[in-house]
């Protein structure tokens, strides 16, 4: 039969391995380190964010020359090796907590973001005795943000920086006055001597023609012209132009002359299929990701949620859109995630937290960011990751004991 010490150990020794398997199958990057900088473990997530193979044995992290890994934070500035936030956390005893940073390895490569977290770990005496790191990736929600932000402003450039050619048509004649900038548009360096109402239709796709009629015919109607075309330039290239116009009446009412601009909106349709097929990826990445992803606009009312977000609300995409948060869920005003949030919506400023949910039982950890008066927020289910963290306090408790008895 066996004896009590036989029985501990094997129970341990099935922490141990429940504990490894837990360790090795969780996402994100995972490592102890205790006071002089002696991994006590690590995962292999760990070993692959940083660029070291699954063979590789770091005992210390002193072994490493970590300065030989480029670290910025969100605005670009590269961070002194003190700075790096397991190493802050080393020295100063105090958490960090979710802190953003950009990596670059030795070897090379794309940056890495990652969402780094450290907690100092204290003995009876207030000693501090280990640090239990954490890493995440979220290098393809930043490069979504990025390349939206770049779209955008792509966008935006175009617009403001568009130069407009004019024209003048007469309804009767069909011949058109019109500027320098209005045949550039068309594909000509040099002004062309006449142009016709129908020299513009033949410059279109044929796709078009019917288009710029259907449009003229329509505005002598309703006195206002707007339609885009596509048109072909004499060197073959293919350009996005679009009119606008309005028509003006003789004394009695009948339409003589249409006047207006064409601008080339080439350039701007590119902008936007690039922003709309950014927008696609980014609402891909939102739909895939595990984080609840909240958007509510100055009032307080639903603008988007991801799939994760309606699981957790217990309420379809249809029932949240334009509703006020409040209304739905009532009982959350006056708690701490209340007023965490008026934090961030009166200041104006990002809020991270975390909290265990008597609504949900669970963990939850919240990033919160105010964006055109509202707020957009991530919230994450972490209760595996708080669960991890107790059983991995517990196993090294337990097993301290068993070494001390």
């Amino acid at each position: 039969m066996e004896n009590g010490l036989a029985l501990s150990e094997k129970a341990l020794l099935k922490d141990e391995n429940l504990f490894d398997l837990i360790l090795e199958n969780v996402s994100s990057g995972v490592a102890l380190i205790d006071e002089t900088g002696t991994f006590l473990l690590y995962n292999k997530t760990f070993l692959k964010l940083f660029g070291l193979s699954e063979e590789s044995t770091i005992k210390n992290v002193n072994d490493q020359n970590w300065s030989e890994w480029q670290v910025i934070n969100e605005n670009r500035d590269i961070l002194h090796v003190d700075d790096h936030p397991v190493r802050k956390a080393a020295l100063t005893g105090k958490r960090v907590n979710n802190q953003v940073v950009g990596v670059k390895l030795p070897s090379g490569g794309d940056l890495i973001w990652m969402l780094v977290s450290a907690e100092p770990i204290y003995n009876e005496h207030r000693q501090h005795v280990k640090t239990i790191c954490t890493y995440q990736d979220i290098t393809q929600n930043k490069h979504a943000e990025e390349n939206l932000v770049i779209n955008e402003d792509r966008l935006r450039l175009t617009l403001e920086s568009a130069e407009l050619g004019t024209w003048d048509f007469d309804i009767e004649t069909g011949i058109a006055v019109h500027s320098l900038r209005h045949d550039q548009i068309f594909g000509y360096q040099e002004p062309q001597p006449e142009w016709y109402y129908e020299i513009s239709i033949r410059h279109m796709l044929p796709e078009y023609h019917q288009v710029a009629r259907d449009a003229v015919a329509n505005a002598i109607k309703t006195g206002l012209l707007y339609y885009e075309a596509q048109i072909v330039w004499p060197d073959g290239s293919i350009h996005w132009i679009e009119f606008k116009g309005r028509v003006l009446y003789d004394n009695d009412g009948k339409p003589i002359r249409m006047i207006g601009v064409v601008s080339d909106i080439t350039e701007r349709k590119r902008a936007e299929e690039a922003i709309r097929t950014a927008r696609e990826r980014t609402q891909q990445v939102l739909e895939s990701i595990t984080d609840h992803y909240i958007y509510l606009d100055k009032e307080w009312r639903f603008v988007d949620v991801n799939k994760a977000a309606e699981l957790s609300l217990g309420r379809s995409r249809s029932e949240l859109i334009g509703k006020v948060y409040w209304d739905l869920y009532p009982n959350a005003i006056g708690s701490e995630y209340h007023k965490k949030l008026l934090v961030a919506w009166n200041d104006q400023v990002p809020v991270h937290f975390e909290e265990f949910s008597q609504s949900f039982q669970l963990w939850l950890e919240s990033h919160v960011y105010p964006h055109d008066g509202g707020l957009e927020f991530f919230v994450n289910d972490i209760t595996e990751r708080k669960k991890a963290e107790f059983n991995l306090l517990q196993s090294i408790e337990e097993f301290k004991a068993l070494s001390e008895n």
